[in-house]
Order: C-alpha cells, then sequence, then structure tokens
C-alpha cells in the first residue's frame, strides 16, 4: 500500500512540474546557463522552490506544510550557486533531454546529485 502512494504521490508531482514547466525547455536554459549565469542562476533557484513546495507539500492556500515523501535533499548550507552548479552540468552532460522542458530537468538534476536516503 505505502509503495502505491509514494508512486501515485511521484507521478501526481511529476505530471504538476510538466504543467508548470513550459516557458522554456532545456536547450534554452542551457543557452542561459552557458551565457547568462545570472539568469540562470534566478530560473534554477525558481524552479527549485516550486519543487521544494510541490514534493514538502505546502498548502496553497494557507501555506501550511504537510507531511509527504520527499525524494531530494539538497545539503544544509548548499548554495544557489551549486544547485544552479548541478542543473547546468546535468544538462551540459545530457544534451539529449535537453528538448524537455527545464523546471523537470532541474528536478531530474537535482534528485540525481542529491536523493534522499530511502
Amino acid at each position: 500500500m505505502r509503495a502505491k502512494s509514494v508512486t501515485a504521490s511521484a507521478l501526481l508531482m511529476l505530471s504538476t512540474l510538466s504543467a508548470q514547466a513550459g516557458f522554456f525547455t532545456g536547450n534554452e536554459l542551457h543557452g542561459f546557463c552557458t551565457g547568462q549565469g545570472s539568469f540562470a542562476l534566478a530560473y534554477i533557484m525558481g524552479a527549485a522552490d516550486t519543487i521544494n513546495i510541490d514534493i514538502l507539500g505546502i498548502d496553497k492556500k494557507t501555506g501550511q506544510k504537510f507531511e509527504q515523501q520527499r525524494f531530494i535533499c539538497v545539503p544544509p548550507g548548499a548554495t544557489g550557486g551549486q544547485v544552479r552548479d548541478v542543473a547546468c552540468k546535468y544538462l551540459s552532460d545530457h544534451p539529449e533531454d535537453r528538448q524537455l522542458p527545464a523546471t523537470w530537468l532541474v528536478y531530474r538534476a537535482l534528485l540525481i546529485a542529491w536523493p534522499c536516503a530511502q
């Protein structure tokens, strides 16, 4: 039962990310990573905050947090620059994925770099 619940939560979160991630593709974000570092930082931090809200489970009406499975555990003290570097490195290392939505690729990069211990 727990496995079904975790799978359903992950699929719901990914579908939410896909719905929200229509503005830029990985190709465009990769261009920002290589040319406009400050824009890449702002975009990636915004995406990371959105992912964090979805994963932590924050009621959008009340702002209250609720218990939900976490898949990404960014280490305490990690800087925005580190998060940007992780996402930009993923884009550089995986050109075959760059046509995908940028926010989804940020999620994937952070999941690979900092998975939570299960």
